[in-house]
């Protein structure tokens, strides 16, 4: 008797502890992901929505748009995409049902995405349907399956910008403080402009003097965080003029990096051609922009007394 006494006790603690393990392997697994076999070391992106087609691909500068020049992509929104689509998991799953793929617009007029990896397997392939109801939600449908899942975030936008490009528009992005010396050139006349130990800012050169901190600061500001508005393509481009080195604005950083843009002529839409010394991108940015990053030294000049008046 004592010896069963034993043996039950023996095999409720087995019991208890096959239990526990099995518990915390549970809660260690997480939720199953909708795509196991994805991973953010991605190669390409495919995109499609209405008949048109959207490529991204990975190269050794990063991110870039097949179909536009090779052009950089954004990198926010590729970032974007990986992420959310590492977090598309089975527990959203809210159908199985292949005859409700119009209902929730997973079908042919959704957005289909595939995603390659580096090995060139597709590692993802789903279809991007309607807003959930509550707006802040999207259906999504596994192309290898009939599950849909509710995944977060308005997602169409996402995958599908329509007009916009994929072009990665940013030209710099500095923090204001990190520039430390800006030349600008436009035709004879020359004039650099530094910042003071108390941060405020004066020109230079030719010749040392004060200068109006409201159109210096909006110069810094707009130079650190800099985005075209749109591009021209690569060089060489004639059409351009941005070889003729009349009109360029220098600038370096404290941590001693050195860039240089050159600007040429305009097109018929009033937007100038520029460039930066280490790429052969033509960028396009507006006549009235262009004008706030190279004010002429009177500009910059503080105004005389009363001048306002």
């Amino acid at each position: 008797m004592r010896r069963t006494n034993i043996l039950v006790t023996a095999l409720v603690l087995l019991a208890g502890i096959y239990t526990i393990v099995s518990l915390s392997d549970r809660r260690g697994s997480g939720p199953e992901p909708l795509f196991p076999d994805f991973e953010a070391e991605t190669a390409a992106i495919y995109m499609e929505a209405s008949g048109e087609k959207v490529t991204l691909k990975k190269a050794a500068g990063g991110w870039t748009v097949p179909s536009e020049d090779s052009l950089p992509a954004d990198p926010r929104g590729v970032e974007a995409i990986l992420a959310k689509v590492a977090d598309f998991s089975l527990k959203d799953r809210v159908s199985a049902n292949p005859g409700k793929r119009s209902v929730y617009q997973v079908d042919t007029s959704g957005v289909f995405v595939s995603i390659v990896g580096e090995d060139g397997d597709t590692t993802a392939a789903f279809v991007v349907g309607k807003v959930g109801p509550d707006y802040q939600s999207s259906y999504v449908r596994d192309a290898w399956s009939d599950d849909v899942i509710l995944a977060t975030g308005y997602l169409r936008s996402m995958f599908d910008r329509g007009e916009m490009t994929w072009q990665d528009r940013l030209v710099f992005h500095y923090k204001p403080d990190e520039i430390s010396m800006i030349t600008i050139s436009r035709g004879e006349e020359k004039y650099t402009l530094s910042p003071g130990a108390g941060g405020e800012w004066h020109i230079a050169a030719p010749e040392s003097s004060a200068c109006r901190q409201d159109r210096a600061t909006r110069l810094v500001r707009m130079l650190s965080i800099l985005r075209c508005e749109d591009f021209a393509g690569r060089l060489p481009m004639p059409a351009a003029n941005v070889d003729a080195g009349d009109t360029t604005l220098w600038f370096a950083t404290v941590g001693g990096n050195e860039h240089r843009l050159a600007f040429g002529s305009e097109n018929e839409q009033q937007r100038v051609y520029f460039v930066k010394d280490d790429s052969d991108i033509v960028y396009l940015l507006s006549r009235i922009k262009v004008n706030q990053l190279l004010p002429s030294l009177s500009e910059m000049l503080p105004e005389e007394p009363g001048a306002a008046e």
